[in-house]
């Protein structure tokens, strides 16, 4: 008998670690430390075994690992993505130590951050992997038992006389400086912090931090744009309201993929094949988000290189020459905070959330063109706020609005048998009440109490589909596009206007566009003239669907960026 374990990490809370702060510098250094935890600490944590990684935390490429290594290697890890690390070892004694390991370093370098771990131990020789009732899937629901019932750690509160910390009201163990670096009305403060903040924030986490994103992105030869520390540094114009956009994207599916790959080698005899199929999958999947990051970023150079300098965004990330460190002449009005697997998070300008996640989107769909498993799709939702709004509470936006766009991918799976990316957004720009659903509700409209009439063309897919034929990525984009043209920019006004005017029906648009002499509406070669006479669509038999206003309210938060083909 040869017995294995297999162990599952959970990193548990990335979301409140990451996004409980509204410092840019915290979220950096919090999405450092949580990538830190699964590459070089997990190494750290395993260095008492052989195993397969190296030490800067990355998978060693081994050329014989077409067949599995669980005869050579004491610990092999198979999975890591989205705060989960898969591991298979040679005894449940080397799994538990492991773990301790791990949990130990993060207690010191990353006070906050916990893990949950669940472990099976099994026979190799005549226990499947792989299979509806295998050894993974029995693994997976363990972790949400174990999960269910942990008791979360309670932070040592202060004894005696202590200071509290700015952030996070825990006992203070350290000094940082904190403050807007572009506002010289606003120095930079020393303020007590916690321990966890004092590792996110304190030492050279950021500059680590920064370092990993350049290489990540492909930066190293664009020495121009230095990364944004700061969400002042994003895009802001001096005088003005700041706005930054928040973009949540995430794969279509992926846990179901993984399961149906894991329920092919339900025999014993495959669990190497499953191992190695596994890991192939997790490494093409990572490949697949770090290259659409990367065009992503391309097309978003290539757009700002071709910007006047007089133009607002490109003045607004211009580094004052009396300031400029090396040879570093904008800041990059974009950072990602979350990514390595099909889940990605970044925050960006507000002028540049709808294009940059339709950009994203697009490139994620082809670099998985070759996934084990055929192509992959993704969903994103982009919440856009005030540089100040609760981080925490932008990011539950962004997961609302991203399952929006889930639902209407769903749909489309369901009804026409064919994936699909898509997107949602909302401009929370005092702050919304409630859910995105119900606010969207209270501006649907009965009409003769049978129509239903709804001013939301949103979410949408990304491309063209037979669920909708005109509610696209392509439609919005077109629609903004001539939009911002002289004959409608010289209206402007009445373009704003006009916008109350669609909330009342087609008869009353109608009525005014031809009152103030204004032009038809916009026509995609998906909306007939007709419908661009009165901005409405017969969607089904019971709903009215508007298409212009959408593209009104994100007049002043659209940018277009060109794709690295033009």
């Amino acid at each position: 008998m040869t017995n294995r374990t297999l162990t599952i990490l959970d990193i548990t809370g990335i979301q409140n670690y990451i996004f409980g702060s509204n410092r840019l510098r915290e979220n950096i250094g919090a999405s450092f430390l949580v990538e830190q935890a699964t590459s070089q600490w997990l190494h750290d944590a395993l260095s008492d075994y052989k195993h397969n990684l190296s030490e800067n935390g990355q998978e060693v490429k081994d050329p014989t690992d077409t067949d599995t290594n669980a005869d050579k290697l004491q610990a092999e890890v198979v999975y890591r993505g989205g705060g989960n690390i898969v591991i298979l070892f040679d005894t449940l004694e080397q799994a538990q130590t492991s773990v301790s390991n791990l949990n130990k370093i993060m207690l010191v370098e990353a006070p906050g951050l916990e893990i949950a771990a669940a472990h099976i131990e099994f026979d190799w020789d005549t226990r499947a992997v792989g299979g509806i009732d295998g050894v993974y899937n029995e693994l997976l629901n363990k972790l949400a038992e174990q999960k269910q019932v942990r008791r979360p750690s309670t932070p040592l509160l202060g004894q005696s006389v202590t200071l509290g910390c700015h952030a996070t009201g825990l006992p203070a163990v350290a000094f940082a400086a904190v403050g807007a670096a572009r506002d010289e009305k606003k120095p930079l403060q020393i303020v007590p912090v916690s321990a966890e903040i004092d590792a996110k924030v304190n030492g050279d986490t950021g500059d680590k931090a920064d370092d990993r994103l350049r290489h990540f992105l492909g930066l190293e030869r664009r020495k121009d744009y230095r990364l944004s520390l700061h969400l002042d540094e994003l895009g802001r114009s001096h005088g003005e309201s700041s706005y930054i956009a928040l973009v949540h994207a995430d794969g279509n599916n992926m846990g179901v993929r993984f399961k149906k790959l894991v329920d092919q080698y339900d025999k014993q005899g495959q669990n190497g094949e499953c191992i190695v199929a596994i890991r192939e999958l997790s490494r093409s999947v990572e490949t697949a988000s770090r290259t659409a990051l990367q065009a992503t970023v391309e097309s978003l150079i290539k757009t700002l290189d071709a910007l006047p300098e007089d133009k607002p965004l490109k003045k607004s990330i211009s580094i004052p020459e009396d300031k400029r460190d090396k040879a570093y002449k904008y800041y990059l009005p974009f950072r990602p905070l979350v990514f390595g697997g099909d889940d990605v998070t970044f925050v960006c300008d507000g002028r540049l959330g709808l294009s940059l996640a339709a950009t994203y989107l697009t490139a994620f769909e082809q670099a998985t063109t070759n996934l084990p498993g055929g192509p992959a799709y993704a969903c994103a939702g982009v919440a856009i706020v005030k540089a100040h709004y609760p981080f925490a509470r932008a990011y539950a936006l962004c997961e609302e609005l991203c399952r929006n766009a889930k639902q209407m991918a769903k749909d489309v799976k369901e009804k026409h048998d064919k994936d699909a990316s898509a997107m949602d957004w909302h401009f929370a720009l005092s702050g919304p009440i409630g859910s995105i659903a119900g606010i969207r509700e209270r501006s649907d409209v009965s009409q003769n109490g049978q129509d239903k009439r709804t001013l939301w063309m949103r979410p949408i897919t990304l491309k063209k589909s037979k669920l909708s034929s005109w509610r696209h990525w392509d439609t919005l984009h077109d629609v903004l596009i001539e939009f911002n043209i002289p004959k409608w920019q010289e209206r402007r006004n009445k373009l704003l206007q006009l916008q109350e005017k669609l909330r009342k029906g087609p008869g009353e648009t109608e009525y005014f566009r031809k009152a103030f002499s204004l032009p038809c509406l916009p026509k995609p070669k998906d909306i007939s003239e007709d419908q661009s006479k009165t901005g409405w669509i017969q969607e089904d038999e019971s709903m009215l669907r508007c298409v212009y206003f959408d593209a009104i309210e994100a007049l002043d938060f659209y940018t277009p960026i060109h794709s690295r083909e033009e």
